[in-house]
């Protein structure tokens, strides 16, 4: 069963196909591989909570990561606080009930603004008042669908890293003055990239063992920022890892600390960062 859902990946609204959403108790599932939103979809698992429900989170790099705009330029975003990571040129998919949220989703949708996802550092995402990490992503919806009763089916890209400035709490939903962070290489980040190519390669066969899928057909492909982000997104990892690794100050620090996960993955069978 398919649903119509609006909103392409390059700005244009057509009519797009979503399959059905299968209920799951998994709190937290990662699509894996490499997927067009206009390409069928098999059922992806749902969070199982009040504030938004995750249909998915899988990288979807179509297109050459380039280094953000108007780093340290300082903006006023939405924020969407969550136990889950986003990196940038990731899509997370999210049915949004609450209706706090809601409000905030239809804000962004009528005024063409993207929203900001942000770890929760304390607190629950049900209601309440949930304390962010300083550092997220800044999520543009390139898809959308609103249910009868009001409820949102999004998805969003991640675009740029920011860092919180000051919070704002005068609506029912959290608000902050960000500022872009820049992303530079760093270091020896091209003989990095290629030596983490290689370490996934070694890991592939262990983790598809184990049921993990960390690349796609063109992941060789992308360049040092791009495959940083890619792995990030893809590892077996818990949310501290993802915090670390989407907080690394260069992709040369990224791609070095994925190559040092990805022996613990390997060789350990357990994920990174997992007890």
């Amino acid at each position: 069963m398919t649903r119509p859902i609006e909103g392409t990946d390059d700005g244009r609204r057509v009519e797009l196909q979503l399959p059905a959403v299968q209920q799951s108790p998994l709190l937290h599932v990662q699509a894996r591989g490499r997927r067009r939103l206009d390409e069928p979809r098999g059922p992806l698992p749902r969070m199982s909570h009040c504030l938004g429900r995750g249909l998915g989170h899988s990288s979807e790099v179509t297109k050459a990561y380039a280094l953000p705009r108007n780093c340290g330029a300082r903006v006023r975003l939405a924020l969407f606080p969550l136990h889950s990571v986003l990196f940038p040129e990731a899509t997370l998919a999210l049915q949004i009930f609450e209706p706090r949220y809601r409000e905030m989703i239809g804000r962004c949708l009528a005024h063409d603004e993207p929203f900001g996802v942000v770890l929760i550092l304390e607190g629950e995402e049900i209601g309440g008042e949930a304390v962010p990490r300083k550092i997220g992503t800044e999520a543009a919806i390139i898809a959308s669908e609103r249910s009868k009763d009001g409820r949102y089916d999004i998805v969003a890209e991640g675009r740029r890293r920011f860092r919180i400035v000051a919070i704002d709490a005068s609506r029912p939903y959290l608000r902050a003055e960000v500022e872009f962070l820049d992303d530079a290489l760093g270091p020896d980040a091209d003989a990095l990239a290629d030596a983490l190519r290689q370490r996934v390669e070694g890991a592939v066969p262990s983790l598809q063992a184990r049921g993990d899928v960390l690349i796609d057909e063109t992941w060789n492909l992308r360049n040092p920022r791009a495959l940083s982000y890619h792995v990030a997104a893809n590892l077996p990892a818990t949310n501290e890892i993802r915090q670390e690794l989407l907080e690394m100050p260069d992709v040369a620090s990224r791609l070095r600390r994925e190559a040092d996960l990805l022996i613990t993955v390997d060789r350990v069978g357990v994920n990174a960062g997992a007890a």
